[in-house]
């Protein structure tokens, strides 16, 4: 009896230790090509992550907080959803609107000097 609840201690120990480390997982349903293919959500997102605007949905602060992270570490603590959603954004950015990248990037890079 004991060595079943010592196992069950343990299985869940390792379950919340594996959990903590990704990223919530809260906002992996956004239908990412929705607002890649709106110019207007789009430019909003764009403004957001650019810290030009402000982020109007929760979704939006939710990426932009873990942005430079996400990238830094090649999505070391992404789940596969945010993996694919990460991958169309910048698929999208470097195809279609490449000097919206290279700022985002520039930015990105600013941040983590000053960090």
């Amino acid at each position: 009896m004991s060595r079943l609840l010592i196992f069950a201690v343990l299985t869940i120990c390792i379950a919340f230790n594996y959990a903590a480390d990704f990223y919530p997982t809260k906002y992996d349903n956004v239908n990412i090509d929705e607002i890649l293919n709106n110019s207007r959500v789009r430019k909003q997102y764009s403004m957001c992550y650019l810290g030009t605007g402000p982020c109007v949905t929760s979704d939006a602060t939710f990426f932009k907080e873990i942005f430079t992270d996400a990238i830094a570490t090649k999505c070391k603590k992404c789940t596969e959803k945010q993996k694919e959603i990460f991958e169309k954004i910048v698929v999208f950015y470097m195809r279609e609107e490449p000097e919206v990248w290279r700022t985002i990037l520039g930015n990105l890079i600013k941040g983590r000097r000053s960090s």
